[in-house]
């Protein structure tokens, strides 16, 4: 226990040295304000939204905001005199008083008394621009700009005068009488359906060759993949054909659904969503998972609810040779690759209290870039009080709609119905009920489940149980609370002569606590995220499982520490070895190139290297990019590098790539990308 404990703080410190490394900013006088550089940052403190922006800009190792569009913000009584080169005042609280003089050289903030730093405040059109770290340190609170975003985050131990007025607004809003607003009353359009819209058609085609030393065979391949979306019937169409490597059409994913964010759909189901076809099933506090399958779902959830009020998976269509991104408040949590089937999936992730904003960067092979965004609040009320939600579906997991292939399946393809309801008791508190038919672990069981949930200050409560028919039963209790700048999730699982598909089978207890937190290096902020798992199993296993994130998201690069520790006992027989990993994931730029990483390492058992890739994309000219990777195995003991030419012609873009590795393996193929649509002026282009 002690040998992993040491081995954890040391990788620990490790990773918060390495990314306090990188991120130390060098400061450069010689600097000129571009239209290029320049940023416009929607401020947050907490969950309020301060201002009406701040304009800043990208400097040498920095970031700098406009002074003058911070004390608006924050309110604070500090005035700038440009004919002394002067600005005087306080801030927050009367003894902390600010006297930045420019003529002299020297700034004053409270017990602060310094020089003004070489690349602390520059002149810019707007004002005076001042560096986060310096305007932090002469504040008193934390700044954080978070690029992806467009936010600038503070933080502050103490609660600041501008959020405490903020809170007795809304204090007094509350005895108010209530008056209704209704969104109707403002101005809108709506795009009806229509019974035929032409689809838009994106399009790629592959051709290549492939000999791997490894399995010791060659082949060639003809591979294409179609994406459609339109409208048909007044129903919205997405589809997705694909062929095997010999050029035949193998699989037809299509799905036909509407969405409202009123409860207008199907008559007397008074329904949000609905589809039919290629769809997710639900997923409950213990038992089921989200699975894709084809069948059909029914709902008057809202739309930007999600199934669990811990939890989200996130999945969607990735075309062969695009890369996907998730992120977390600008923070990078994974990573996903073409897997082979046609979609990437970020299962269970979890979902902090407040508001969590996700979005999941697609990368092309040809230089595209798609984004999905979701906001997610999860706050005190989950449903508003005297409504019910209800959502039903049937599907069978892990089929297409329509398999024009001979091929077997190596999951499962099981149907499963279920049907699950919520309503709201009050403000803080709430009912669920699910009850689903579905096939684990070969048996096909009927499982009930029924949870309470509650909200407690800053904190949401939730308490399920679960019965299947085949006598087991299960009881899970959930947390997820923010406690000044500190995130809380903690749930505690128990069960007996209970399979589920999130726990898996012979699990007799499942305890886990997380915690995230900013800590500050010098003058930055990083997210640190830790996680203690401890599971119990019929057979006597007992498992241990210890992890660690920090992040850092600066100018032009996020950079993602991990490490986890895994130490099981069995109650016959030798004990297993620990298992001990850390890995990083970078993404930035470098000038006029794209970089992302990915490195692993096992220290236990078998202290070595596994695995490290890093790609680089760039810019051949106006209509022309060029990518490359490389990569090694430790398990194959094999290194690879590729290189691949991006050609985009005014209808058309194709890419040219060749892979060789240390093995004797080489690969080259051609990529053809297109896309067809409406023209709004009429036709197709």
């Amino acid at each position: 226990m002690r040998r992993w404990i040491s081995t954890t703080k040391a990788a620990l410190a490790g990773l918060v040295a390495l990314a306090g490394a990188a991120m130390a900013p060098a400061q450069t006088a010689d600097w000129e304000p571009h239209p290029d550089d320049s940023l416009l940052f929607d401020v947050r403190l907490g969950d309020y939204r301060l201002g009406d922006g701040v304009r800043g800009y990208q400097t040498p190792g920095s970031v700098c905001v406009d002074l003058a569009d911070v004390i608006d913000a924050l309110d604070v009584p500090v005035s700038i005199d440009e004919d002394e080169n002067r600005a005087r005042g306080w801030a927050f609280r009367e003894e902390n008083q600010i006297d930045i003089n420019r003529a002299a050289g020297r700034v004053r903030a409270g017990d602060i008394s310094e020089n003004i730093g070489q690349g602390a405040i520059y002149n810019t059109p707007e004002g005076w621009c001042v560096a986060t770290q310096a305007l932090a340190l002469w504040l008193g609170v934390d700044l954080e700009a978070d690029l992806r975003n467009a936010v600038l985050v503070i933080n502050s131990e103490e609660a600041l005068p501008v959020q405490m007025a903020l809170e007795r607004r809304q204090r007094a809003q509350r005895i108010r009488p209530d008056i209704d607003f209704d969104l109707a009353t403002l101005p809108h359009g709506d795009t009806p359906y229509r019974m035929w819209r032409t689809p838009s058609v994106d399009a790629v085609v592959r051709i290549g060759g492939l000999r791997d030393m490894q399995r010791g065979s060659s082949s060639f391949e003809r591979r294409y993949e179609l994406f459609a979306s339109g409208e048909v019937l007044t129903a919205s169409v997405d589809a997705r054909l694909a062929s095997d490597n010999r050029g035949v059409p193998e699989s037809l994913r299509m799905r036909a659904f509407r969405s409202s964010n009123d409860p207008v759909l199907l008559g007397p189901l008074r329904a949000r969503h609905f589809a039919i076809g290629d769809v997710t099933s639900q997923t409950t506090p213990i038992a089921a998972q989200p699975t894709a399958g084809r069948g059909f779902v029914v709902t008057n959830r809202p739309l930007d609810r999600p199934d669990s009020f811990d939890r989200k998976t996130f999945r969607g269509d990735l075309p062969e040779g695009w890369e996907a991104e998730l992120y977390r408040n600008g923070q990078l949590l994974g990573f996903s690759q073409d897997r082979g089937d046609g979609r990437y999936e970020f299962a269970d992730v979890e979902l902090r209290y407040g508001i969590n904003r996700f979005e999941v960067v697609l990368y092309g092979p040809q230089g595209q870039i798609r984004r999905d965004t979701e906001v997610i609040n999860v706050g005190a009320q989950s449903i508003p009080p005297r409504e019910t939600w209800y959502w039903a579906g049937a599907s069978q997991d892990n089929r297409d709609l329509v398999n024009l292939g001979d091929r077997g399946f190596a999951r499962n393809a099981n149907w499963r119905a279920g049907f699950g309801l919520e309503r709201g008791l009050n403000a803080r508190t709430s009912l669920a009920f699910h009850l689903n038919n579905l096939v684990i672990a070969d048996e096909r069981v009927t499982v009930v489940e029924g949870s309470v949930r509650r909200s407690f200050g800053p904190a949401l409560v939730q308490v399920t149980g679960s019965w299947v028919d085949s006598g087991g039963y299960a009881a899970r209790a959930q947390l997820l609370g923010r406690f000044g700048n500190t995130y809380v999730s903690a749930e505690s699982l128990i069960a007996q002569d209970f399979t589920t598909e999130r726990f898996g089978r012979g699990l007799t207890g499942r305890h886990t606590v997380a915690v995230d937190h900013n800590i500050r290096l010098g003058r930055t902020v990083m997210p640190l995220r830790g996680e203690v798992t401890y599971e119990t199993y019929e057979d006597g296993r007992k498992e241990i499982d210890v992890a660690a994130r920090v992040s850092a998201n600066f100018r032009r690069f996020s950079l993602t520490g991990e490490i986890s520790h895994r130490q099981r006992s069995v109650r016959i027989g030798p004990e297993p070895p620990d298992e001990t990993e850390i890995g990083f994931l970078a993404n930035g730029r470098i000038g006029r190139v794209r970089l992302r990483g990915e490195a692993r390492w096992r220290l236990r058992p078998h202290n070595r290297f596994e695995s490290a890739t890093v790609t680089a994309e760039w810019g051949g000219g106006e209509n022309s990019s060029w990518r490359a990777e490389l990569g090694y195995q430790a398990a194959l003991d094999r290194t690879r590098a590729s290189i691949g030419y991006v050609r985009r012609f005014r209808h058309f873009a194709l890419t040219a790539s060749a892979e060789a590795a240390t093995d004797g393996s080489v690969a080259a193929g051609l990529n053809l990308a297109f896309s067809l649509g409406p023209d709004p002026r009429g036709g197709i282009r």
